[in-house]
């Protein structure tokens, strides 16, 4: 009798598979539980709770200075949760079964490189809050295109970004170069209120 039963933990969703033939039924999604399913079948699990995906060093590149040029090539990490829908777990092993976190991970790099070079280099720094929405609805948008990968996002993260070094560079001699325009407005302009001083006098 204890061999007719199978078991799902409830960080899993199972579907029901034939241990001889190895076919799998994927009209029926068990959640949590113990069932009688028969000494013949077993549960083909996927993951119930949270997946974690980290994109490390993702290349991607800005927006161009014209629409017929591109612009800054830079790093991005990005990391991000998400979900599979329980209802399509069926139709998710159909079209990928062991692959879809490849899938998965796969639509999600191709979004945030589209929609990347859409945003300034800029951008990044100065609107961090607001490409981070972007690209999180650009990786939502491209997840649920036909065929969708039946899964939902959760958390979305924008972390580090790797600037170029050669870019970093033409950063610092920049500032570098505002703070010396600015010591010298200050010298002139203590210079002439000097001048002006000593014609009073």
């Amino acid at each position: 009798v204890p061999l007719s039963f199978s078991y799902v933990d409830y960080y899993d969703y199972g579907l029901a598979q034939r241990t001889t033939t190895g076919s799998v039924d994927t009209d029926r999604v068990y959640e949590k539980g113990r069932y009688s399913l028969g000494p013949t079948y077993k549960f083909l699990k996927y993951k119930a709770d949270a997946h974690f995906l980290e994109l490390r060093q993702l290349s991607v590149f800005s927006s161009g200075a014209t629409e017929e040029s591109i612009g800054t090539s830079f790093k991005l990490d990005i990391t991000l949760t998400y979900l599979l829908r329980k209802d399509e777990v069926g139709e998710l092993h159909r079209e990928s079964a062991s692959t879809y976190r490849a899938v998965i991970e796969s639509r999600a790099k191709e979004a945030i490189k589209n929609e990347a070079i859409f945003i300034s280099f800029n951008e990044y720094f100065t609107e961090r809050a607001k490409v981070e929405k972007r690209l999180r609805n650009a990786v939502v948008k491209r997840w649920n295109d036909p065929p969708n990968v039946h899964a939902k996002l959760d958390q979305f993260l924008l972390g580090r970004i790797a600037i170029p070094e050669e870019v970093a560079e033409k950063q610092l001699e920049a500032k570098i170069q505002n703070e010396k325009n600015s010591r010298e407005n200050f010298l002139q302009q203590a210079r002439i209120e000097r001048e002006l001083t000593s014609v009073e006098v």
